[in-house]
């Protein structure tokens, strides 16, 4: 992932991905929480950095994106924990 490829959200409502470098994900995230959005881990907290785990979107949207793709964070960790995936919706 290119550190500005979550700003991209003007033109998707989202983005998430696991398994990332801090440095793929820090600028990005920067620049969606500076424009007002929301980033955070897949569970919703404030560990992206660290876990390079990350969901990226509006505040309305957050919760309702942490939800849809919550049984597909679930089946990445079962069948591929150190897998790289992402999806934008």
């Amino acid at each position: 992932m290119a550190s500005t490829e979550p700003c991209r959200l003007r033109r998707v409502d989202g983005y998430w991905s696991a398994s990332l470098q801090e440095w793929h994900i820090a600028a990005g995230s920067l620049l969606i929480q500076e424009a007002g959005g929301l980033v955070g881990d897949l569970a919703g907290g404030h560990t992206h950095l660290d876990t390079g785990d990350i969901i990226a979107t509006n505040a309305k949207l957050f919760p309702a994106m942490l939800k849809i793709i919550r049984p597909y964070v679930a089946a990445l960790r079962q069948n591929h924990p150190a897998a790289h995936s992402g999806s934008t919706v």
